[in-house]
């Protein structure tokens, strides 16, 4: 096997390792939430909470599980407000002054 087509294919597979791992949804995502197992949630946010000094098995540790999933959903709701403002106001023609200002030369 020659050098060079060794390296193609370690190439090719971390391309392809690339590529799968660009396609998993970003934790906290929308589409995150939907795909992922509540097990998998809970697992997440316990470490967000453990750096946050709470601890495992503790009502304050879920108590903090819970406040993290529901702010990050509700930061994911105004992302998807915002979104979808913008381009209605960029499909309507934006939101300007309404004040349109014309400039004449005269010529003598």
């Amino acid at each position: 096997m020659k050098i060079g087509s060794r390296i193609y294919r370690v190439f090719a597979v971390m391309m392809v390792a690339a590529l799968v791992q660009a396609c998993q949804p970003k934790p906290g995502s929308d589409g995150w939430f939907s795909s992922t197992s509540a097990r998998d949630i809970s697992q997440y946010y316990t470490l967000i909470c453990r750096q946050y000094g709470f601890e495992r098995g503790t009502t304050e540790m879920a108590q903090c599980i819970q406040k993290e999933i529901n702010a990050q959903k509700q930061r994911n709701a105004i992302k998807k407000s915002a979104a979808v403002q913008a381009n209605s106001t960029l499909s309507t023609g934006g939101s300007g002054s309404g004040i349109s200002i014309v400039l004449r030369e005269t010529f003598n």
